[in-house]
Parts: structure tokens; C-alpha cells; sequence
């Protein structure tokens, strides 16, 4: 948790970011970096083949070829990242929560809600959260444009645009399991060694997708229009076979 994206008065990355007006409590919440669960699971196992194992316990060619394999699993799953909402019709304002932003359905408010769409599915690629569990804060403007949600004009220096606190919601999660296949030939040369491996990543080829938009208005403002990685780390699975020689 902090109260503040980057440094005080960064603009580019929204918030209250009047401190001295408003306090700190205005932008109190989920650092971007937050993960709020992770599980790590890392075993290796010794195959039970070859020379002195459980099964094809013989020497010679069939120990050379069988035996001495080791086989290591990495398995990660963690909760997503927080997503940090803002209004759209004071940009750097957050907007309010009236609902839970994974139900589905609801009825659009037009003066706090203006161009909501409202979500039949939520958690899917085309529509992640339902805009429909927020609303705009109020708004100074006139009394003529009721989708700015207007609030007189004479108050709007003394009350702020918006709830205590930002508002997040959590993306995506992402779970893997990697896999490697190895063993090492020792060679009579000055204490040589030949090591074969094979590598998997993502070996159950699942998708691992990135965060959806943050815009509460429009039927895409919350869609899911990429993969987590994009390009850094192979979404896909991925196989590789090398040797490495040492000497």
C-alpha cells in the first residue's frame, strides 16, 4: 500500500495529487506492483532408471542411455495486479464504487454513468469488470450538461472529486508450470562432462493475459487486448534441446 504512484505532483500518472488541499488519504491504496497471493512450487526428482534403480537396473549401453536422468518442475500461480480506474468526466479523479465490479447486469445511470455499458459477463476477454459498479463523481459545471453530474459551482473548491482512497480493481492472474529433463556423462579428460538437457515452458500451453482497459465508458473500454507478456517471455509454450560441454 502507498499514497502516491510516483513522486509528489507526477502528473502523468493521475491521483488527487493536491496534498496539501486534500491530505493523503486520497490516494491511499494498492501500490502497482501489488501482488496479494503467490505460490512457488519447485521439486526435483531422480528418475528411478539405470544402474543400482528400481527399474532397468543393468550396466554397460542400456545405463548409459537410461540412467542418470533428473527431472525438475517450477509451478507459479499468483493473484493479479491492481487496476487504477479513473472517471471519465474529471480524468484525474477516481471514480465511486456502488457495486461489485465482477456482478454482471445493471441499469446505466445517464448523469453518473454517461456512455456505461453495462456488462452481461464479466472476467472475460471483451469485458474484464462491469463500469456499471461506478459512477462519476461530481462534477463543476453547468447545470445544462447533466451527464457532468453538476454540482454548483460555488461549492466545488470545497468538497473533492471523488471517494477517499483510489479505486482498483485486479487484473488478470497467471499461473505456469515449466519443466526440465537432465543428465550428466562424465568424461575421462581432465574431469570433463557432457550434460544433456531438455527444457518446456508453459508445458499446459495456458494463455497468460495482460491487463484489461481502464476506461469506464464505450462496450471495449474494458477488454482484454493483450497477453501478459507481450513478447518479453513467450506466452506459448516453448521447447528447447541443447547439450553443454565442460572440460
Amino acid at each position: 500500500m502507498d499514497d502516491a504512484f510516483g513522486p509528489i505532483g507526477q502528473s502523468e500518472d493521475g491521483g488527487y495529487r493536491n496534498p496539501g488541499f486534500l491530505g493523503f488519504r486520497y490516494d491511499y491504496g494498492a501500490c502497482t506492483q501489488d501482488v496479494r497471493n503467490r505460490f512457488t512450487f519447485s521439486p526435483q526428482y531422480h528418475l528411478p532408471f539405470g544402474k543400482g534403480k528400481e527399474f532397468l537396473n543393468y550396466g554397460g549401453v542400456v545405463n548409459e542411455v537410461t540412467g542418470g536422468w533428473t527431472t525438475s518442475f517450477i509451478f507459479q500461480a499468483q493473484t493479479g495486479n491492481p487496476i487504477f480506474l479513473n472517471s471519465s468526466n474529471h480524468g484525474e479523479s477516481y471514480p465511486i464504487r456502488v457495486g461489485d465490479p465482477y456482478a454482471a447486469d445493471g441499469t446505466d445511470n445517464p448523469a453518473t454513468q454517461p456512455n456505461f455499458v453495462c456488462a452481461a459477463r464479466t472476467r472475460t476477454l471483451a469485458q474484464w469488470f462491469n463500469p456499471c459498479a461506478l459512477r462519476n463523481p461530481p462534477q463543476a459545471a453547468p447545470a445544462t450538461i447533466p451527464s457532468q453530474n453538476p454540482i454548483a459551482e460555488s461549492i466545488a473548491g470545497t468538497v473533492p472529486f471523488g471517494p477517499y482512497g483510489r479505486q482498483s480493481i485486479d487484473g488478470p492472474g497467471f499461473r505456469d508450470l515449466d519443466m526440465s529433463l537432465f543428465k550428466s556423462l562424465s568424461i575421462p579428460i581432465h574431469e570433463s562432462s557432457l550434460e544433456f538437457r531438455a527444457d518446456a515452458f508453459n508445458v499446459l500451453n495456458h494463455p497468460s493475459f495482460g491487463n484489461p482497459g481502464s476506461n469506464l465508458t464505450g462496450s471495449n473500454g474494458q477488454a482484454i487486448t493483450r497477453t501478459r507478456f507481450s513478447g518479453i517471455i513467450p506466452d506459448a509454450r516453448v521447447l528447447q534441446v541443447s547439450a553443454n560441454l565442460r572440460y
